[in-house]
């Protein structure tokens, strides 16, 4: 049986088949009207601009085709990753939570994980753009102060799942990207941790956002740690 990244690559490589094919059948019909032309009428410079413009436009067009899957697809290193983790997902002790729920515990981050290896392995959802990350707005207030705001980027995971690596101040707390606002509340007496935000924005639905704190889903037992994180995440088990 043949793997996902088999069948992907192969349907890439049949696109750039067609492509090429495309491109010398469009060169040879460029340069035959040239040639006949040549032989009936007189050929003038702004004419031969034209041709040329539009030729150029016909191989743009090709080569943002040929480009996009690059856009949405994963790669082979990160279907690996997926896969792996998929087999780690399958075997955890999962803790159910309600998906309005925004600030989870360490054992339903671990879930939260899970879910989102599950989606990245579906291959009944869409893929999505890799070259475009999320802004997300963070503000805190700590008695009615504003003691900390800053805007962070969200990484792309795929299939519509972000995640990212903040730092949070006790208080209240508002995360607001595009027009969608979560509000979550961390004890005035604790400190400063940090915490891994999760964002599923799916092309036709509600976006579902997530909060937990980096050291709880640690100290949880048996954490899914996926090793489809990005390594910038610093996220690591006891083991390693």
């Amino acid at each position: 049986m043949r793997s996902l990244f088999d069948t992907v690559t192969t349907s890439q490589g049949r696109l750039v088949s067609r492509l090429m094919v495309c491109c010398i059948i469009l060169f040879a019909n460029y340069t035959s009207a040239q040639s006949a032309e040549a032989t009936s009428t007189v050929y003038g410079p702004e004419e031969k601009a034209a041709d040329a413009a539009r030729l150029q436009d016909l191989l743009k067009s090709y080569y943002l085709q040929l480009r996009e899957p690059t856009q949405t697809q994963a790669t082979a290193e990160e279907l690996s990753s997926r896969e792996f983790a998929r087999r780690d997902a399958e075997a955890l002790e999962k803790i159910p939570f309600s998906a309005e729920k925004v600030r989870l515990t360490g054992a339903e981050g671990s879930t939260a994980l899970a879910e989102i290896t599950k989606r990245l392995m579906d291959p009944g959802l869409p893929a999505s753009r890799r070259d475009i990350a999320p802004i997300c707005l963070i503000k805190t207030r700590l008695f009615g102060t504003l003691v900390a705001s800053e805007s962070r980027s969200l990484q792309p995971v795929g299939k519509s799942h972000y995640i990212s690596r903040v730092r949070l101040q006790p208080g209240d707390t508002i995360i607001a990207i595009s027009s969608n606002e979560w509000e979550v509340q961390l004890p005035e007496q604790a400190n400063a941790r940090d915490y891994l935000i999760t964002l599923y924005r799916p092309v036709d639905g509600t976006p579902e956002l997530h909060l937990f704190a980096v050291e709880d889903l640690l100290a949880s037992d048996k954490p899914h740690i996926p090793s489809w994180l990005p390594d910038e995440l610093g996220i690591k088990t006891k083991e390693g």
